[in-house]
């Protein structure tokens, strides 16, 4: 157990080990419409982070695009190498 005296954590409570959880009284359409409104303010801030910085946006989506290709393009590789005849066999050098 601590030795802190609550005068010097202000923000620390007391917990009722006895207690029970409270239980939401928020609605499903407010925890909707909270969502709603968080998912607007960061595509807002997301918005804003591009005006200020087109630069840095232009790079961010090249990696994207980069990443997306690379994912796609791994498993068709991957797929081609191993219906590939040559896989595996080592070639022998042609005698002259």
């Amino acid at each position: 157990m601590s030795n802190i005296p609550n005068s010097a954590m202000p923000k620390a409570k007391q917990h009722d080990p006895d207690a029970a959880p409270k239980a939401s009284t928020k609605k499903k359409a407010d925890r909707a419409e909270t969502l709603t409104d968080r998912a607007s303010a960061a595509a807002d801030a997301a918005t804003a982070a591009v005006k200020a910085n087109p630069k840095t946006a232009l790079a961010i989506g090249a990696t994207l695009v980069a990443g997306i290709a690379a994912a796609v393009a791994g498993p068709a590789v991957l797929a081609k190498a191993k219906d590939d005849p040559k896989k595996g066999k080592a070639t022998k050098p042609k005698a002259k």
